[in-house]
């Protein structure tokens, strides 16, 4: 459903590796982001199980900042020591993404994109950037959306995605995804518009990264409307 960006934010699962990852790399990571889905109180995760065998065939994880969450403080804010950033106001995006996941031993193990550290921080920057400038005060986020191949074009999508927009629409606020192109349908289904068409040319930053191809999705959102689905 969003494999275009599934590989611009999870690259190291993404790209060839002559070969494996060392496990315990990728399973810290799992920790680490679960722990902090666990401790974000702007996360839900939201399921579809089998009646069957009562296992997930879907889910999807929904960024969710009512219309009493400030834009995250700018790093101009931070320094001047503005009001937002002395409450302890929380920074809804990082700085800047990089491949810290990587293992110092571990470095130099892997041939190809998988030790090229540069090129791999590059690729994960660039979904956080666009969030950064766009999405700012009240919002609603679609971050991940899987469903099990033997469930897929069952409705499971749209029903994860139809939760998240009528949650946007009791908020009064505008929701945000990025998305592939087969995703695309999907989403326009439920009013998303494309607010970007991004491609990303990483030959034009390094010639070397050229033979890594390029990476294209769309950056989509869909206007805050009232729970009665007027847009406002």
């Amino acid at each position: 459903m969003q494999r275009s960006t599934h590989t611009t934010q999870y690259t190291v699962l993404s790209i060839p590796h002559r070969i494996p990852f060392q496990r315990r790399s990728l399973q810290g990571l799992a920790v680490e982001r679960q722990r902090e889905t666990l401790l974000n109180p702007h996360v839900t995760w939201i399921k579809i199980t089998d009646p069957a065998t009562k296992g997930i065939v879907a889910a999807a994880k929904w960024f969710i900042w009512p219309p009493s969450t400030s834009p995250s403080p700018s790093p101009a804010q931070l320094e001047a020591g503005s009001p937002g950033a002395q409450a302890g106001q929380a920074k809804r995006w990082p700085d800047r993404v990089d491949a810290t996941w990587v293992l110092p031993e571990e470095k130099g193990l892997t041939s190809g994109a998988g030790s090229d550290d540069q090129y791999i921080s590059w690729v994960m920057e660039q979904s956080p950037k666009r969030r950064r400038e766009r999405i700012q005060g009240p919002a609603v986020l679609l971050d991940t959306c899987f469903c099990a191949p033997s469930h897929q074009r069952r409705g499971a999508g749209k029903q994860l995605l139809e939760w998240g927009c009528k949650k946007a629409d009791e908020l009064g606020v505008t929701a945000f995804v990025g998305s592939s192109f087969a995703g695309r349908r999907l989403y326009e289904s439920c009013g998303f518009v494309v607010a970007e068409d991004v491609k990303l040319e990483p030959g034009k930053v390094k010639a070397e990264w050229k033979a890594y191809g390029e990476i294209e999705y769309k950056f989509m959102f869909r206007e805050k409307r009232t729970a009665k689905g007027v847009a406002s």
